[in-house]
């Protein structure tokens, strides 16, 4: 590949290792196509690189090692013109950095922001964007979400942090501990397809109730435009309804929780275009800050999914509320 900054060929990589450098930025409005090279990229906590077509995404950030570039041109991609940065559609090519080291959930400090790795490699498609029919992504991208924000340019250096670096800096403080759940909860896809009330619990609270049990009780209709088992009742779902469950009905509107655990298990097939209901046991573990919420999808009178979340809450008045607002 040629060197970004010159258009010759680079000279050797030094070995591979913990940390190394950013030798290239890339970046397109649009998805499924090259990425053009750019001076400087922001990358932005919880919504990936400003201005680029992924973001927004789960997996916002791709990373790709020049030395796999490299290696493909001489294992055969000679004959092809020569890639130029972001003809592979990475987002950031790297130099010296062993990218093979990472695993989901390692952490990267690349310039002056943090990524977390979300995906290794990625499931191919006929219909994905290839450099002349080649693609590297699926076999050595690195996929990542944006975890702290910031501005990124070529030659920054970009290493891989230890495992626990981030539990470590942030001492483990309870404000600490309830960002990162905080983030994890709102990383989650939220889905309201399903969720088609026979009255709106998101706006009106009074379309919950509570049965003789003490459980918030709700309905829904399974809409016949979602089709598949998986597709019916998932995270995204249970996630919306949390939402509503905990903020308009339990705590009230001026309260958020969030969980960074999140179970969710079929027991029968749920049909389509029928109503169902939903019920939600809230049991109290800790004090007023941590609560078990257990909910029961029923369908003509049987359990067809059951979903579990811990979730964590500020008290009033506590001061990680601020942090909650952000």
């Amino acid at each position: 590949m040629p060197d970004p900054a010159s258009g010759n060929a680079c000279p050797a990589s030094p070995p591979l290792g913990p940390t190394g450098l950013v030798v290239a930025l890339c970046a397109s409005p649009g998805v499924g196509t090259a990425k053009k090279p750019v001076l400087r990229l922001d990358l932005v906590a919880d919504h990936g690189i400003d201005g680029d077509g992924h973001a927004r995404t789960v997996r916002p950030v791709s990373l790709l090692m020049w030395e796999r570039v490299e290696a493909w041109c001489q294992a055969g991609g000679a004959a092809l013109p020569r890639p130029h940065p972001g003809d592979f559609a990475e987002n950031v090519l790297t130099r010296g950095l062993d990218l093979s080291a990472a695993g989901v959930g390692s952490r990267l400090e690349i310039g002056e922001a943090r990524l977390e790795v979300v995906q290794l490699g990625k499931p191919v498609r006929p219909d994905h964007y290839s450099f002349h029919g080649h693609r590297l992504l699926p076999t050595d991208g690195v996929f990542c979400r944006v975890v702290a924000g910031g501005r990124v340019v070529a030659g920054d250096r970009v290493r891989l942090l230890p495992a626990g670096a981030d539990e470590a800096a942030s001492s483990g403080t309870v404000a600490n501990r309830f960002e990162r759940a905080r983030r994890r909860w709102l990383d989650v896809p939220r889905s309201r397809g399903l969720g088609l009330p026979l009255a709106d619990p998101w706006f009106d609270p009074a379309a919950w109730w509570f049965d003789d049990d003490g459980r918030l009780v709700g309905r829904f209709r399974g809409e016949v435009r979602h089709g598949g088992y998986a597709a019916l009742v998932h995270g995204g779902v249970i996630a919306a309804l949390a939402d509503a469950a905990m903020t308009h009905c339990l705590f009230g509107n001026d309260v958020s929780a969030y969980t960074a655990r999140l179970e969710v298990t079929y027991r029968r097939p749920l049909r389509l275009g029928v109503d169902a209901e939903f019920s939600v046991r809230l049991d109290e573990v800790l004090g007023e800050q941590l609560y078990r919420l257990t909910f029961s999808i029923r369908q003509g009178g049987e359990e067809k999914a059951e979903a579990k979340g811990t979730f964590f809450r500020p008290t009033p008045g506590d001061p990680l509320l601020a942090t909650a607002e952000r």
